[in-house]
């Protein structure tokens, strides 16, 4: 018997989660699986729930939330034999969307009876963990402001993009890696990938890949107001990687970001004061994964 653990954030996103108990019931094989459901309280909580089940023996966690969520769970759960399982309930839910995660959680439990464990890589920035992306300038100043709007969802996300992107100013990035020679960026916002998008099916690095043992850094330069509809169309189409005169894109596994000085970035979604030198590390197969 297989032991489950659901953890829910019932702040994250929209929509009832209380009923995962009930979803769970219904649709997990009975014969192959048994389950508990609980629920997180304060930030980080499912950090301290994740770390306690797998220090069980508990088989499989699920996060039930968004990327934040999954963010915490997925760092307690690094390294260690307990796999994580997505149960999309967020705003942008990123990962879930970039392995394919059924996005209706009912959908997301009854896949469980027939998925497998898999192995895919995790990255770490000045030491913390995250699993989609990590963002600096006008991307972190995104997340920040949409982690303080009152409303969830995809139009809320757009009215934040569009009230930051009318003050965003360009920073020069300094890209250094052993071996290599320094790159000199100058981007209005610096995106490290480990999946492929942000969140929403905003693809801002079309080919990541979460096995291949590399981090793809996306720089996006600035652009006119006349030029943001075919911007976003290519964001929402995967073919930003199209456009050379405001997309880059390099691949690296160990690099430093030295930005012009300290300031937010992000972390899935998630906005932190950082300081002007990021090291970025990857961590090959370094999270099981229920996809």
């Amino acid at each position: 018997m297989k032991k489950i653990v659901f953890i829910v954030n019932p702040a994250s996103g929209k929509g009832k989660k209380e009923n995962v108990g009930d979803i769970a019931s219904r649709y997990l094989n009975s014969s192959v699986f048994s389950f508990s459901v609980v629920y997180t309280e304060y930030a980080s909580h499912a950090k301290l729930l994740a770390g306690k089940a797998a220090s069980e023996g508990v088989d499989i966690v699920a996060a039930v939330g968004g990327d934040g969520t999954v963010n915490e769970v997925a760092s307690s759960l690094a390294g260690t034999n307990t796999a994580l399982a997505i149960i999309p309930c967020g705003s942008g839910n990123g990962l879930a969307r970039h392995l394919r995660i059924p996005l209706n959680p009912a959908e997301a439990i009854k896949a469980l009876n027939s998925s497998a464990p898999e192995r895919i890589d995790y990255a770490t920035v000045n030491g913390r963990k995250f699993f989609c992306t990590c963002g600096m300038g006008l991307d972190a100043e995104v997340s920040l402001r949409f982690s303080k709007a009152k409303k969830r969802g995809l139009y809320s996300y757009v009215c934040c993009v569009m009230k930051e992107w009318r003050r965003a100013k360009s920073q020069t990035y300094l890209i250094r890696s052993e071996g290599q020679p320094v790159i000199k960026q100058d981007a209005v916002l610096l995106t490290v990938a480990n999946a492929s998008q942000w969140g929403n099916n905003a693809i801002i690095a079309p080919g990541a890949c979460v096995t291949d043992g590399l981090l793809d850094i996306a720089a996006m330069r600035q652009f006119s107001f006349w030029k943001a509809p075919s911007v976003a169309r290519k964001l929402f189409r995967g073919t930003l990687d199209k456009d050379k005169k405001i997309y880059s894109r390099i691949k690296l596994s160990a690099f430093t970001v030295i930005r012009n000085a300290p300031g937010y970035i992000h972390i899935d979604g998630e906005p932190l004061w950082a300081e002007s030198f990021l090291e970025f590390e990857i961590r090959r197969s370094g999270l099981l994964v229920i996809k």
